[in-house]
C-alpha cells in the first residue's frame, strides 16, 4: 500500500517531465526552423542588394543602347518593384599606397538609394553617389589604406596597351565606406554614378543592362514567365537564385537533415507522453475498475485517457511556441546571440518563425498526440471490472 502511494505521488512530476520535453522539443523545431528560414530571408535580402531579384544583362558582354520597348514593359509588369539601368565593368582603382581589382558598378543615385543603399551598412561618410565620388567596400578601403575624403584613380585599361598608350585614369573621392555583411563583396565592390561611369569609359548613353526589385522575390514563376515573354536577344535574364543555385542549393541540401534531427527530439517528447500515459493506467488501473464497476463505459474511460494525453500534449506545443516566439523577438531585438559577419552576412543569428512554420509543427504535433494517445486510452479502456 505504501508502495501504491509513493507511485501515486511521483504521478504529478511523471507527467509535469513528460509537459517539459514537449515544450522543450517544440521550441528546439521551432527554433530551427526558424533559424534556417531567418537565414534564407536575411541572405535573399543581402543578395538584392547588391545584385536585385532580377538583372537584365548583355548576352553579347557588352555594352548596349537602352531598350524603350523593354523598359515600357517593366512599366507596366504588375510584379515590378523598381528598375533601373546599370553599368558594371572589373577595373583597378590605385591610391598613393596600393592598387586593386574590383568590380566597380555604376547607377543613377536615385536607382542606389533605392536598390543597393538599405542592404549596406555604412562605416564612415555617406551612402549618397555623387559625381565625382566613389563608394568603397570596407574591405577595399582597408587594402588600399584610403578613408573618407581621400582621392583614388580609377584606371582604364585599353585593349591596345604600349609603352606611350597603356591606361587613362580618373580621379575619385572616396565619399563612403560601407558593409555588405559578406567579405567577398567588401574587398571587391565599389560604386560610381552611372554619368560618371559612361564618361570615363567612353560609353556614352550605353549600359550594362537592368537591374530589377520585385514584390516577391520568391515568386520565380511569375519573374521567369515574364521575362520569357519579353526579354529577347541581345538581353538575357538571370534571377537571383540562378546567380547564386550553388549557395542556395547547398542551403536547401542542408534544411532536410538539420529539420529531421531536431524533429526526433519532439519525437522523443511525444514517446514520454505514451510513457507517461501508460504509467497512469498502470497505476490507476483499480481505479479505472471501480469506475467501470460502476457504470462507466469503456468508450467514456478511453475518452479521459485520450483527452488527458491531448491536454497534455497541446499545453507542451502551447507552451514550446510561445517560448519560440519570445525567443525570436529577444533575439532579433536585442542580439542575445551574436555570430561573426565577415563568416554568416549577419552579426547575430537571425530567427524568422512565421505562420506557416507555427502552423505546421501545431498541426504535425498535436497529429502525432493523438496517436500517442490512442494506445495508453486503449489500454485503459480494456480494464475488467472483475479485476478489481
Amino acid at each position: 500500500m505504501a508502495l501504491r502511494n509513493r507511485q501515486v505521488q511521483y504521478l504529478p512530476f511523471i507527467r509535469g517531465l513528460a509537459i517539459i520535453g514537449m515544450i522543450l522539443g517544440t521550441l528546439a523545431l521551432a527554433l530551427t526552423a526558424g533559424v534556417l528560414r531567418g537565414f534564407e530571408s536575411n541572405l535573399i535580402e543581402k543578395i538584392s542588394g547588391f545584385d536585385a531579384h532580377i538583372r537584365l544583362i548583355s548576352l553579347l558582354d557588352k555594352q548596349l543602347e537602352p531598350s524603350p520597348n523593354l523598359e515600357s514593359a517593366l512599366d507596366s509588369a504588375d510584379f515590378v518593384r523598381i528598375y533601373a539601368p546599370f553599368s558594371s565593368s572589373e577595373t583597378i582603382i590605385r591610391s598613393k599606397f596600393a592598387s586593386e581589382g574590383i568590380l566597380l558598378e555604376a547607377l543613377h543615385p536615385e536607382a542606389f538609394e533605392r536598390i543597393h543603399a538599405s542592404s549596406k551598412k555604412l562605416i564612415s561618410g555617406s551612402l549618397t553617389l555623387k559625381s565625382g565620388h566613389i563608394l568603397l567596400g570596407k574591405g577595399i578601403a582597408r587594402a588600399l589604406n584610403i578613408a573618407v575624403g581621400d582621392t583614388i584613380q580609377i584606371l582604364r585599361l585599353d585593349k591596345q596597351f604600349s609603352l606611350y598608350k597603356g591606361y587613362r585614369s580618373d580621379d575619385c573621392v572616396v565619399s563612403g565606406i560601407f558593409s555588405t555583411g559578406m567579405s567577398e563583396y567588401d574587398k571587391n565592390l565599389a560604386y560610381i554614378p552611372l554619368k560618371d561611369y559612361q564618361s570615363i569609359f567612353s560609353q556614352n548613353d550605353k549600359i550594362s543592362g537592368y537591374q530589377i526589385l520585385v514584390e516577391d522575390p520568391e515568386d520565380l514563376e511569375t519573374m521567369d514567365t515574364w521575362c520569357n515573354e519579353n526579354v529577347s536577344y541581345p538581353f538575357y535574364f538571370m534571377n537571383w537564385k540562378e546567380r547564386h543555385y550553388t549557395l542556395f542549393r547547398w542551403l536547401e541540401t542542408q534544411k532536410l537533415p538539420i529539420l529531421l534531427i531536431f524533429g526526433l527530439i519532439a519525437l522523443v517528447a511525444v514517446v514520454n507522453i505514451i510513457s507517461t500515459l501508460y504509467m497512469i493506467v498502470i497505476v490507476k488501473e483499480k481505479e479505472i475498475a471501480i469506475l467501470k464497476a460502476m457504470g462507466f463505459s469503456s468508450a467514456r474511460i478511453k475518452r479521459l485517457f485520450f483527452l488527458d494525453g491531448l491536454i497534455m500534449s497541446s499545453f507542451g506545443i502551447g507552451m514550446g511556441i510561445i517560448l519560440s516566439k519570445f525567443i525570436e523577438w529577444g533575439q532579433m531585438k536585442y542580439g542575445w546571440i551574436s555570430i561573426s559577419a565577415d563568416v554568416y552576412f549577419v552579426d547575430r543569428i537571425p530567427i524568422e518563425i512565421d505562420a506557416f512554420i507555427i502552423l505546421l509543427i501545431a498541426l504535425v504535433g498535436i497529429f502525432l498526440s493523438i496517436i500517442a494517445s490512442l494506445t495508453p486510452a486503449a489500454r485503459a479502456a480494456s480494464v475488467k471490472p472483475f479485476e478489481l
